[in-house]
Parts: structure tokens; C-alpha cells; sequence
């Protein structure tokens, strides 16, 4: 605690940020907190009132369906949680991995955002993919 007192009277925001981090008591409330964030973020992606692109399963959002679009959403509407899973890739550019990781995330927290689900089985249907390996 002497150290983030320290960054607290003279140090810049990021040095009271890494001391505050440092500190093992408060770097529990810390994680819990920006958790409490990331799950505003996703209820809030998830809700009915404003849906997500990912929400819809139509013909429409089949054919209009981009995963630049869905990446933008998420920078939009969910930065904190679009910002932990760039973080967990290791690298700073955009990826459909990403975004891939994302929709299976909020398809576990609400079964109707199944948008990329649904393209990745039509994809594999029209593809006629079989469940045998030859």
C-alpha cells in the first residue's frame, strides 16, 4: 500500500494503476470489478431492447453478415470485453478468430445470439461435409 500512496501523491494515472494492481489486496476488487464491467457489457449486447447483430437469423443477416461488422460492434458497444479477448490473442490487429471467440462467448451467455453459429453449420452443410473421416 506504501507504494500506491507514493504513486497516489506524486506518480502519473498509470503508476497508480500498476500499483494499484500490484497490491494483492486490492488486486482482487480490482478483477472483480472490470468483471462486473464485461458482464454490463455483454447483457448489454444480449439485450432485447437493442440487439446485437448476432441476435438476428435471417435470410438477411445470413447473406449481410461480416465479420468486420460484428468486430465493430463489439469495439462499439463492449470495448472493455473486446479489450481482454485482444489481449488474450497476443497481438493488437483484429482477427475473425476473435471475433469467433466472442459469438461463442455470448451464445453461452444467451442461446438466440447464434448468428455465427448458424452460418458456420450452413457452411458446413452446403459444403457437404460428413461426420466420417476418409
Amino acid at each position: 500500500m506504501h507504494s500506491l500512496g507514493k504513486a497516489l501523491a506524486r506518480g502519473t494515472l498509470k503508476s497508480v494503476a500498476q500499483a494499484a494492481f500490484q497490491c494483492r489486496s486490492l488486486r482482487h476488487h480490482i478483477q472483480e470489478l472490470v468483471g462486473k464491467e464485461v458482464s454490463k457489457e455483454c447483457k448489454n449486447l444480449c439485450s432485447l431492447s437493442n440487439p446485437s447483430i448476432l441476435r438476428f437469423v435471417s435470410k438477411d443477416a445470413v447473406v449481410k453478415f461480416s465479420w468486420a461488422a460484428v468486430s465493430e460492434e463489439l469495439k462499439n458497444r463492449a470495448p472493455l470485453f473486446y479489450s481482454v479477448l485482444l489481449s488474450g490473442t497476443g497481438k493488437n490487429e483484429d482477427s475473425a478468430a476473435l471475433t469467433n471467440a466472442a459469438a461463442v462467448v455470448l451464445k453461452q451467455r444467451d442461446k438466440a445470439m447464434s448468428l455465427v453459429q448458424y452460418i458456420t453449420g450452413l457452411t458446413l452443410k452446403v459444403g457437404k461435409t460428413s461426420k466420417q473421416v476418409r
